[in-house]
């Protein structure tokens, strides 16, 4: 192969329809109806014991529970599916797509969560979801843990500009006693209501589902539908740092927000607002605005929704995106419930207060980190941004690793490349029957 990669001309995304489920009740308006009116769904946890813990309060979406669950993995499938089904019924119905509908062939469909058990498998959820309605084109599970959705919604950025016209993306998942656990372990859960860059430090857990409608914005035009914002641009990151605690120099969030910025084709200056992760810890609200403040200045307005509806999981980037897009709709911007005061090291202007503040904003950032030092952050804007060019980068695999049951096939050294020395010496084939006789080699 010779010559350039392509380059292709690429202006976003259009949102063209919203759906969400949260602890603030069933559908978008009731979500920013509790945002407005500066309104929590955190409560005391019914549907599981506990008693043997200091904290009890939790994040539940209403109308649920039927008191403590006798059968966890069967009742957590069933409102992993009621959620995310409800949210994409709605964010489907808002973007009209039953009225003025495109071929199902090219309708995609990502969904991040993380639930991965073997009786919760994602992919499940993700074709439940696609058979709600009827999408046909590529269907993908994304799962990095509580940056889930907001990855989902950058590959679906990617599917866009490249295979199908419409993407569902979005995500979910649900407060169970085993994810309770494991965060009150960690020490990260506080026993009052959460209160992110602020005090008592600790996070509350909750549960959810988000679904946004992303379309060509020459699709959504041809459907005679106005997007309600864009989806301009997205940013990866890896810390590498630890399992559960993220780089303290916020380097990864950092870059994930640089990349977002650069992907959407606009400058730090031209960002008016960030969402934050804000998950109330020590661990992550330190580094998220030590990165933050980075890109975008000390002076940028800062907020996290948490203290209304919990860390929803895999389902918090994409309802705060949500929230993020119904305020700059408004001329709004959400604020930080429960802010106290504020706390070393935290922004300053965390948007402190009950109720939304008064801010125009043209581009907004959204962003969320995970175990594992998986960061992720999107631009969203209320306008269009200028059509730009996207390279398409070549990928040369330089070198392979494989650990199998019966040994690893690469046990000649010579055939460890090093990435480094840009060796164009092809790897050796290894033929797969030779290591595992039994497998299928698909």
């Amino acid at each position: 192969m010779t010559g350039k990669p392509a380059r292709r001309i690429f202006n976003g995304a259009a949102i063209t329809g919203m759906g969400a489920t949260s602890a603030l009740g069933w559908g978008t308006e009731a979500l920013w109806a509790g945002i407005e009116q500066g309104r929590d769904g955190i409560d005391v946890i019914g549907r599981f014991d506990t008693s043997g813990f200091r904290v009890h309060v939790g994040a539940v979406v209403p109308g649920v529970d039927d008191g403590p669950w006798s059968d966890v993995s069967e009742r957590t499938r069933t409102l992993s599916r009621d959620f995310i089904v409800a949210a994409a019924r709605e964010a489907w119905s808002h973007a009209r797509l039953q009225e003025r509908p495109v071929s199902a062939s090219r309708v995609g469909v990502v969904l991040g969560t993380g639930i991965v058990d073997a009786k919760r498998p994602s992919q499940g959820l993700v074709r439940a979801l696609a058979e709600t309605v009827g999408a046909q084109g590529p269907c993908i599970a994304v799962t990095t843990a509580c940056s889930s959705s907001t990855g989902a919604l950058g590959i679906a950025l990617d599917l866009l500009d490249e295979e199908v016209d419409v993407v569902l993306a979005g995500g979910l998942d649900v407060l169970t006693p085993w994810i309770f656990v494991g965060f009150y372990t960690l020490g990260a859960l506080s026993e009052q209501k959460c209160a992110p860059f602020s005090f008592p430090i600790g996070t509350t857990m909750g549960e959810g589902a988000g679904v946004m409608v992303l379309e060509r914005i020459e699709t959504a035009t041809g459907r005679g539908v106005d997007p309600v914002a864009y989806l301009s641009g997205y940013g990866l990151s890896a810390d590498g740092f630890h399992e559960t605690s993220p780089d303290p120099t916020g380097s990864g969030v950092q870059r994930a927000i640089a990349s977002a910025i650069a992907d959407a084709g606009l400058r730090a200056v031209d960002v008016g607002y960030v969402n934050a992760h804000g998950t109330g810890t020590a661990n992550n609200d330190v580094p998220e605005w030590l990165g933050i403040s980075r890109v975008l200045g000390v002076d940028i307005p800062v907020s996290s929704i948490k203290g209304h509806i919990g860390h929803a999981q895999g389902a918090a980037g994409i309802l705060e995106a949500i929230v993020t897009v119904l305020g700059m709709r408004r001329e709004v911007v959400p604020p930080t419930l429960h802010f106290t005061g504020k706390r070393p090291l935290g922004p300053d202007d965390p948007v402190a207060g009950a109720t939304p503040r008064r801010l125009v904003v043209e581009h907004a950032v959204s962003t969320n980190s995970a175990f594992g030092g998986a960061n992720a952050a999107v631009v969203l804007s209320s306008s269009g941004v200028p059509p730009r060019a996207r390279p398409a980068s070549r990928i040369r695999v330089a070198g392979v690793g494989v650990v199998f049951p019966h040994g690893s096939p690469f046990e000649d050294p010579s055939c460890a490349a090093d990435p480094r020395s840009g060796s164009p010496e092809p790897s050796p084939d290894v033929m797969l029957s030779s290591v595992l006789p039994r497998a299928d080699p698909r």
